[in-house]
């Protein structure tokens, strides 16, 4: 999806802002969709930009670019189960996280499936399900400085969605270990959480941060580890 240079009012030109790209394979259509949260330099868009190509690699082509439900668009993951997709999404304005069934083409928002952390200002959600249970991971808003990493579960993912606390602990947890919730998956039987570790001065030099995490009975934790095996 390359930059625009040479169309100043494009949402790909370089002086604009492109975050958190995510891609789902359509097994009903047979494209690869991305979806990525859309900003201009000055954060005032919130928008979406979601786009289509024959191969992961691309090149992928923009079919639209919108706030879906009408909604300020903000950090966001999409997660797939037995050929459905949803978007959970942090939406600014109201503060509240969404989580939307996709039209069954995964290009817009169907059907709002759950709202939760109302006017709690949370962002950078990552959602797993384990044992029949699924986990929401959020971040608070303190711009690009960490904070704590905090988890609610549910037993579908309609809810009711139950905040159950602090995700890790330990040294440095109240800061999540510097870095930010983006995805969080289970490999081999691990659960393995992956975090941005913002570089503010040089966005572009910000690097990941991978913990285990014990996902046991419904409980959710992490601690620091220097170096770990799965």
């Amino acid at each position: 999806l390359p930059a625009e240079p040479d169309k100043p009012n494009s949402p790909l030109h370089p002086s604009n802002v492109l975050e958190r790209p995510k891609v789902l394979f359509n097994a009903k259509t047979g494209k690869y969709v991305l979806w990525v949260k859309s900003e201009n330099a000055s954060y005032q868009w919130g928008r979406v930009i979601v786009a289509t190509a024959e191969d992961p690699a691309g090149p992928f082509e923009i079919v639209d670019s919108f706030q879906p439900a009408g909604q300020r668009f903000g950090d966001f993951a999409l997660y797939e189960e037995d050929g459905t997709g949803y978007l959970i999404v942090s939406s600014g304005g109201v503060e509240t996280t969404f989580i939307h069934r996709l039209t069954q083409d995964y290009l817009n928002v169907e059907e709002q499936v759950a709202a939760t952390y109302a006017g709690q200002k949370r962002e950078a959600p990552a959602i797993l399900k384990k044992s029949g249970r699924y986990y929401l991971i959020t971040s608070g808003k303190s711009g690009w400085s960490p904070n704590p990493t905090r988890y609610a579960t549910a037993p579908s993912l309609a809810g009711p969605w139950e905040d159950r606390g602090e995700v890790f602990m330990g040294e440095g947890s109240q800061y999540s270990f510097r870095s930010q919730p983006t995805y969080v998956f289970e490999h081999d039987g691990t659960v393995i959480y992956m975090g941005d570790r913002w570089h503010q001065r040089d966005l572009g030099d910000s690097r990941y941060v991978w913990l285990p995490l014990d996902v046991i009975d419904g409980k959710m934790t992490g601690c620091w580890l220097d170096e770990w095996r799965y």
